[in-house]
Order: C-alpha cells, then structure tokens, then sequence
C-alpha cells in the first residue's frame, strides 16, 4: 500500500541539483567471501531454467550488472540472475534457493549506496524490475498497491490528473521496493518527513518483508493530495 498526499508544485533555482556519481573502475579486484560448491550452483542454475526459461541467465554482462550499486564497495556477482514476473515464480526462485542452499539477493535498479545488493557468498540474484504493476490506486484513502518493481516516476505518470502523488523522490529513478529496503527518502523529506527509525513517512512496508521477498505481492505507499 502507497499513501498519496496533496501535491504541491516544488520550483528549484537555476542551477541547484544534486549529483552523485561514483565511477568504478573496470580492473576493480570482484570481492566474494565465499562462493558455493560447483555441483549445487550447477543444480540451481538447471532448475531455475526450467523454471524461468531465458529470464534465469548466467551470462557474463548480466552477472556483472548486479555486482554491485553505485556504492564504493567492490562488485561480488552472484551466480545467477533471475526475472520473475509473479508472485508465484518469486516462491519457487526461493524455493529452489532453499534446496540447494543458495543465498538471495533481491535487487531493483542498483542505484543505492549501501552495497547490500553484493552477493559476498553468490547465490541467486531475483531482480524484480519486471514486477513493475501499479496494482490499486484509492484516491479517496490516499494510498495505492504497487508491485517492488514500480518506480517513483512511473507511479507518478500513473497517478496523473487524479489529484495526488507520490511525493518520496532519493534523486534517481529507484523502485518502490528498493527504496523501501533502504529506507531511502530525499531532498523531498523535508517537507514530508521521515517516520521514527528513519524509513520514509510515504513507504508502509517494513524493510524486513522487501529482504525476505514478501513485499511481491504489493508494496503499500502513502500518496499525497496535488
């Protein structure tokens, strides 16, 4: 659930903008703690196919991408990486992880600074970009239900001429989910607030369910009036 808010028109100055931009360079030494045994990679990769198809690949500039995010930390790829588009497919990735005793990454657009998208031991990446559907909209509750791969902008581009929006903004075009994991909040925040322990005031779902992956089946979101 998403809580909506009234709008306003926020104007900067010429020239006022925020960047960070922090460049890896390409001989950066790959960082893992461990990794797992041969076999029960070779195992999850098989069953994970099966499962998903082309959307489970262990190619190298897919590994790669999910490395890391835009943190300082040195990249540690994952194993695999996999694109669920249900909820369903999300409990039998989770599944297969389990069997063969695999690690889980979730992972959104990588542009966070924490470095919690690393895999240090491997494992299996599920990166939710795909699960990207505005499921409900309540203008009249202000909130609205959003799949962990729905973005600040697209969120805002369908709650267009509805009166509200969603006004939580880190400054990239970061996924519900992510920010969620990260409590991420923004230049915005200060008009809006942050909760008690930090977590945006416009994100009800805890950090906890978007780790473990119960956040697929909606991510709730405050919204505002306009």
């Amino acid at each position: 659930m998403v809580v909506l808010l009234p709008c306003p028109v926020l104007k900067l100055g010429g020239g006022l903008g925020l960047i960070w931009n922090v460049r890896k360079e390409s001989t950066m030494e790959r960082v893992r703690v461990s990794s797992p045994d041969a076999e029960r990679i070779e195992g999850a990769v098989h069953a994970l196919k099966s499962l998903l198809g082309s959307r489970a690949t262990t190619t190298q500039a897919q590994l790669e991408h999910h490395s890391s995010d835009e943190s300082y930390h040195p990249p540690a790829p994952p194993d695999v990486v996999c694109f669920p588009h249900t909820t369903e497919e999300v409990s039998e990735i989770v599944k297969i992880s389990a069997k063969y005793q695999l690690p889980v990454i979730p992972f959104g657009a990588g542009t966070s600074l924490e470095g919690h998208i690393s895999a240090l031991y491997g494992g299996v990446t599920i990166d939710l970009r795909e699960m990207n559907k505005v499921l409900r909209v309540s203008v009249e509750d202000l909130d609205a239900t959003v799949e962990a791969g729905v973005t600040q902008v697209q969120l805002n581009r369908a709650l267009a001429n509805t009166g509200v929006c969603f006004f939580v903004d880190p400054g990239a075009e970061a996924t519900l989910g992510g920010m969620t994991a990260t409590r991420a909040s923004g230049t915005t925040t200060v008009r809006t607030g942050v909760r008690p322990g930090g977590s945006s005031s416009m994100i009800e779902t805890s950090r906890s369910a978007y780790s473990v992956i119960a956040s697929v089946r909606g991510i709730g979101v405050a919204l505002m009036m306009s």
